[in-house]
Formats: C-alpha cells, structure tokens, sequence
C-alpha cells in the first residue's frame, strides 16, 4: 500500500507537468484565469436569522459547502481536522459523538442521557443517538460550529455547543450537477443534485442524493469478514413556496440508509488480576466475605481475602495471554473475532419551516420537525475469539426512535432598529417506533475442561427497552444597541437572554437471562425503587433548570469586533437502566457556567489581507455527569451514569486566513483545552463510591491539550481557457490524548500527524467539467480514534484505529446555473 499515495500524487504532478509544458506563446498570449485566493464573506443563521459571522459576538466555526467538498469531508473526523476545538469519541466507526471544549456526547443514549453538543439538520435537532456520520457531507451551504452553552435562542439546550448542517436551499435557477469518484479499496461515491424552478421565483423543488460503497481496510482472520467498510445510501429532497413578500414555506425531506459489516476492535491488554465476583461458601454471589474470587484471567490461583486457596479464572493463562499476543502480532489493520459483525442503520426525518414576514421588522416562524432513527449493531467489544463482552442481537432493531420537535419563534426589531429580540418556545417528543431489544453474552462460559465459573457469567442477557422522553423550553434574548441611551455608545451593544426547560423521562426495561442455569432469571433485579416483577424496571422522573447569558460586545472599526460573554448551560439529568442499587437509578441534571472573551478582525497589513478570529474560555462543570463502569455481585457488567465529579476547562481558540500573495491562501486553526476534573468520585466494587478518586488536575477523555491544523491553497496562475487550478495542503496536529478518564494504562494515544493533499481543476477547458485529485492520510499515520476501555470493570482495553492512507479521482460535470 506504500505505494499508493505516490501513485496519486505523481498522477497530479503530471497533470502539472502537462500544463505547464504548454508552449509559452499560449501562455502569454491567454488572459489568466481570474481564480485567487480570497477571504469570504459566510453568513450564518446562529442566532435564527442571516448575519455574517464575523458580526456575531460568539465564537463560531464555519466551514462552507465549498471547503467541505475542496477537503473531502466525510464525517466528523473529517470534519474535526479543519475545526481543531471539535473532536470525536466513537465505540464504533460510524456512531460519532461530538466532543466540543472538552464536553463530549460520549455515554448520551435514549436512556434519556442528553448531547452535550446537539446536531442539528435544517434548524431540526437529530435524534440523542444519532447525527455525525458519513452521509450527511453533500449539497450542504455550510456546517456551523457554535461553541459553549446554546438555548436562549432555538431549539435544545446544550452545554458544550452545537453542530448546525444547513443544506442548500432551492435557487431560483435551473441548475445541477453529477460527479462519480473512485479510489483504492474499490471505493465508488456517486453524487448530484437537479434544482427546478417550477414555478419561476414562487415554487422550486431541489433533490440530491450520494450513494458510497468502499471495501473494508480490516480483516477479520477467524471468518475472513473484511470490517470498517461503507455502504449506504443518502437522498433529500426539499421544496420553497414563495407565493408573495408575506409567506413562505420550506419543506424538506432527508433519508440516510447504511448497512455495513462494522468496525473492528482492537484488544490493547487485559488486567488478569481484576476481581469480576465473590461466592461465598454456600458458592452464592456476595458482596461481602469471599470463598472463591471469580477473574477474567491469571493462573487459577489464589485471591487476596478470599479464604479459599483457589480462584476461577474465566480464561485462565494462557488463553487471554495468547489472545493479547495474536493481536499484537496481527497489528491494527487485522483482528481476530467470534463475531460476524453487523452495524445497520436508517436515519430519516421531515422539515417544515413556515415563514411570516407580519412587518419589515416582525416576522413569525414555525419549525415542525419528526425524524425517525433505527440501528441494529453486532459487536465483539473485546476484539477477541473468546466472548468476553459481545452484542448478539440476531435481527430487529437495537433502537427504534420516532422524535417530534415544535418550535415558534419570533424575531422583532424595536425602537427604530436599536432592540433586537428574538423569543419562542420549544417541545420536544420522543418515544420508540418499534421494538427495541439487544442480546448480548457477558463473560461466555470457557472451553468444556476448563473450571466453570458460578454466578451470572456465561449468560445472556436480553433486554427490552421502552424510553420516553419531554422536553418543553421557553426562551428568549434581546440586543440593544446602546446609542439609544447615549450617541457616545453607538458601538456598543449589549445581549441578555434567557430560557427555562421542563424534562420529564420515563424509561420501562424487562431484562431476562438465559444461558447459564447458576445464573439468576433476571438482570435487572427488584429493589426499593423498582418493586416491579418479572425482571422489570419501571421508573420517571422530571427535571427542571433556568440557562441564561449576558454579554457586552463593541464595534471597535468596521472590521473589529470585541465581546465578552457569560453563560450558563443546564443538561438534564436522567434516569439508569441497569443498577446495582437503588440510588444509582437516578441521576442529577448537570451544571455549566461559562466566560468567553473574543476578538474577530479581518485587517490588511502592507497588502497582505487577513482575517483572525480569538477566543479565551472557562467553563465550570457542577454535577458532571460520569460514564462509569463495574461488575455487580452477580458478576453483570453494569454502565452507569452517575454525578461523580466536579470540573472546569480552560481553552484558547485561533482561527485565521492570510493571503501573503495574490495566489497563496494560507488557513490556520488552533485550539487549547486545559480540560481536568477537580474531583473524581471513581466507584468500586457493586458501583459503592470508592474511598479512591482520581483528585485534582485528571484530564478528561477524548479531550488533546493541543490541536492544530495548517491549510495552504496556491491557485495556479495558468491562462483562463485552461480553467481554473489550484493545488493544496492540510497538515493536521494533535497532542496526546487518554481514551479513558479511569486508571488504564492502554488509555494513551500518543501525538500524531496527518496530512492530506488535493489538486482541484475547475472549468476544465473551458468546460463545466471539475476535476479532483486527493490523497489523504500520506504519512499512514496510525491512532485511535475510540474503543472501549474497561481495563479496570471487566479487565481489557480495546481500540478503533483512524483510516489509512486512502486517495482517488472525482470528475464533476456541472449544468444550468452551476455551470456559468
């Protein structure tokens, strides 16, 4: 495969070679062509109306349709590699949580436990568990990156951010396009999109659709099943209706459909010694005195406090040993798995945003949203031949979510233009569409010959769940143009906005066991809060919490922007599925309070035109909510959230583009994030707070102190009938990073760096042909990118490694408008 890459990029040399070989005479005699380098002017609907972004007074990423299709953006990795302060934490490839200042989605399921950064598609917040992945990155105007507490202005509350996909609305003109891509692992991208007037300027239809198939880069030795492929299928379709100045009325329709064979696990280590269960002498499940000390490996032999000289070990040495040792001969791009693996998924939803222009200054809109979200997902978490921790489900649907969102907002201009304010309200519904049910095998019983193990392991657990969840929000925020109380404070405005959310959940859960007759009937067990029968759990609860900002920003020159700001987010609390007790049912809403102070300046120093945008935040976290793990006296692996810790980051963020000559665009991005708890509860045997915790200054997952990237365009200075070249760099930097906030010496991602390269042709001839080389990933970097590390709960550590070297060709033929 080392080849590959230079394959690519002798393919884009000798396109070079070819036009810069043309005879001199052509060259001088042609007018050049009139691409540069330049500094856009993007507008944003951040704040539920169209501004440039460079006038809005919060730190805002935004990245056009333009750039996302020049850099090749697939997903959210992609997309992170030009937003350095966005990052992702994955259990599996294409399941992306967004982690943004340190606050990440990882953990947020329809349990009820909410985003800390919530997505949205046109306006429409995705569903908790779904939004990120690949499929959405086509026909998009722009994806904006709102960073720190969001809600006093639309949609969800959110502590962390949100992540907008604003697609391309339908234009007035005829237009279209169709672009077919091929690179190595056989991958095929077809792509386009057809806009129709039908009725000129009152009635237009657009439709785009991209379809991928690509062969997996990992191999699975046991069945030979080729792992982290694509293979989906992704549409829209939306229609405007302008009848006249008054109304007008946005619908559209998006569907996402994948069905791959998965992504693979890596096994890191294992901890032999870690202490699964204790049976007493009566060889019954305890929490207390300990007859025989249940291990996931080691020799058999015997367990400090347990009173018998022998423990069971669920695969004594060598048989974890070997699994360890196989992995590691096999490297990341093969793995070794009991599992025919299987990771499907259907995402789709409807838009409805109706538009009243009451006044010049007074307009009323309605956001009616329902999207439905289905995965079914096999998965060996242990990455191994021994089934340790596997998903099993046969078929149906693992989730199956139906989500309705209502939305009326209102945006009024007052006193002569000076008070803006905007206010609304927010409702939220989601419930099942269907059966939800995941089997999965905890510790599977070892070999015939090897000491069987007692207490729950080796069964199956299957559960069944149904989760309700409510969200209602009252919102609203005002900027006053100061000068309305002094002409000496003309360039002053100052922002106020507040919301109050009402949460209620409910979540019912019948989970049986099979498998092992030792074993218990039920996972879920009765206790005080659940006095349910028949392995059922049936529990609600309500929430409720103000959020609110405040925040002063001064037009220092008509290209200057100052502002300071100070906010307060609120994540609701939620409800646990599987417990060990009573109080771990339950858990508490958390707390965000943020400062930021900002600078955005586009400037001309000597002539060489820039633009640098500056950010300086803290955030304080109260009550955070936890993802923690551990085995309960049954020996049942139990995830629980739980309100474990306190903390507060500290960040920087620097974007900027230079153009230090007419042909040469120069785009950097940095961010810090000094994110670290200042207490950390870790919870010990049967999910008890431990005496132990982690203390001060403990960094937080999926969370670098340092991430840079360095993007450098030279647009070619060839004669206008060639079209228009340019050909570019992206040098990508992360500092190291810990996968697991817990104690797990496999956790460290050691720094790394990426770089990606890309020729883009436009107008080829003259023509409206458009011409794309791409090489990603030159070095071959290797990193993780996510796992599952539960080196202290089960006794392993598994990794998903990054992609490797990929590169490849795209020709795009444009019609109508696009093709002027």
């Amino acid at each position: 495969m080392s080849g590959c890459p230079k394959r690519a990029l002798c393919a884009g040399a000798s396109l070079f070679a070819i036009m810069v070989a043309l005879p001199a005479g052509a060259q001088e005699a042609a007018p050049r062509s009139e691409a540069t380098a330049q500094i856009e002017e993007i507008t944003v609907t951040a704040r539920r109306h169209s501004e440039d972004v460079q006038k809005v007074p919060i730190a805002i990423s935004a990245v056009t349709g333009a750039s996302i299709e020049q850099h090749g953006v697939q997903n959210g990795q992609d997309l992170s590699r030009l937003v350095p302060s966005l990052s992702t934490a994955q259990t599996s490839r294409d399941e992306e949580g967004f982690t943004l200042r340190g606050l990440t989605n990882s953990g947020a399921s329809f349990l009820g436990v909410e985003n800390n950064v919530a997505p949205y598609f046109s306006q429409v917040p995705f569903p908790t568990v779904d939004g990120g992945g690949p499929g959405r990155y086509f026909d998009l105007a722009n994806i904006q990156v709102l960073k720190g507490p969001q809600g006093t202005l639309f949609g969800r509350n959110s502590t962390g951010g949100a992540v907008l996909f604003e697609p391309n609305r339908p234009s007035s003109d005829y237009d279209g396009y169709a672009s077919v891509q091929y690179g190595n692992d056989n991958d095929q991208v077809y792509e386009g999109m057809l806009n129709i007037p039908i009725l000129p300027d009152e009635l237009i239809l657009r439709v785009a659709g991209k379809r991928e198939e690509r062969d997996g880069f990992t191999t699975n030795i046991v069945n030979g099943q080729k792992l982290d492929n694509r293979d989906y299928w992704s549409g829209r379709a939306s229609l405007e209706w302008r009848p006249d100045q008054v109304f007008e009325n946005y619908m559209v329709f998006d569907s996402y459909y994948s069905d791959t064979s998965g992504s693979s696990e890596s096994l890191l280590g294992t901890n032999n010694g870690i202490l699964l269960s204790k049976v007493n002498s009566s060889f019954q499940p305890t929490a207390g005195a300990c007859f025989i000390g249940i291990t996931l490996g080691g020799d058999n032999g015997p367990i400090p406090g347990c009173s018998f000289p022998l423990s069971i070990s669920v695969y004594p040495n060598p048989e974890l040993q070997n699994a360890v040792a196989l992995q590691q001969a096999l490297g990341p791009r093969e793995t070794a798995s009991n599992i025919d693996s299987l990771d499907k998924s259907w995402s789709w939803g409807f838009t409805d945003i109706a538009t009243v222009n009451l006044t010049p200054d007074l307009t009323l809109k309605n956001i009616l949203g329902y999207r439905e979200y289905k995965q079914l997902l096999r998965l060996n978490e242990a990455g191994t031949d021994l089934p340790i921790l596997e998903q099993i489900t046969p078929n149906g649907w693992d989730e199956d979510l139906a989500q309705y969102t209502d939305e009326v907002n209102l945006h009024a201009k007052l006193l002569d233009g000076k008070l803006d304010v905007t206010g609304g309200n927010f409702f939220l519904f989601s419930h099942p569409a269907g059966n939800q049910v995941e089997i999965s095998e905890q510790l599977g019983l070892p070999p015939a010959g090897d000491p069987q193990p007692l207490t729950a392991i080796g069964s199956l657990v299957t559960q069944i769940t149904h989760a309700d969840e409510s969200s209602e929000a009252l919102y609203s925020e005002a900027v006053y143009d100061l000068s309305g109380l002094s002409d000496s404070l003309h360039d002053f405005r100052f922002t106020v906005g507040y919301r109050y959310t009402w949460d209620h959940r409910t979540l019912n859960e019948i989970g049986p066991r099979s498998g092992n007759p030792a074993a218990p009937p039920c996972y879920i067990e009765s206790n005080a809060a659940n006095p349910a029968k028949n392995c059922q759990l049936d529990v609600s609860a309500a929430f409720q919490a103000p959020s609110w900002n405040a925040g002063l920003d001064y037009q220092l020159d008509p290209n200057t922007l100052l502002y300071v700001t100070t906010r307060r987010g609120y994540r609701s609390g939620g409800l646990n599925s599987t417990v060990a007790e009573a109080s771990q049912v339950l858990f508490k809403p958390e707390i965000v309070k943020d400062w930021e102070v900002g600078l955005k300046n586009d400037w001309n120093l000597s002539g060489i035109k820039g633009r640098t945008d500056i950010a300086l935040y803290h955030d304080d976290i109260q009550n955070a909510q936890v993802n923690q793990t551990f085995i309960d006296p049954q020996g049942d692996f139990i995830a629980l959230i739980n309100n474990s810790a306190t903390a507060s980051i500290n960040g920087v963020e620097v974007d900027t583009t230079i153009i230090p000559i007419q042909d040469v665009q120069v785009t950097g991005s940095w961010a810090y994030t000094k994110a670290q708890y200042d207490n950390f509860i870790l919870l010990g045997a049967g999910g008890a707070a431990a005496s132990t915790s982690l203390g001060s200054a403990q960094p937080f997952a999926f969370v670098p102190l340092n991430r840079f990237s360095l993007d450098v365009r030279y647009f070619l200075p060839v004669p206008e009938s060639y079209g228009d070249v340019s050909v570019a760099a992206t040098e990508y930097y992360s500092s190291h990073t810990l996968l697991a906030s817990t104690n797990d010496p496999f956790s460290l991602q050691p720094a790394y760096h990426q770089l990606d390269l890309h020729l883009d042709w436009n107008q080829v001839g003259g023509k409206p042909i458009d011409l794309t080389l791409f090489a990603t990933n030159v070095y071959n970097s290797v990193y993780r990118i996510g796992g599952f590390p539960i080196y202290d709960t089960i006794g392993y550590s598994t990794g998903i490694y990054n992609e490797p070297q990929m590169f490849g060709l795209k020709l795009k033929y444009r019609w109508g408008a696009g093709a002027e």
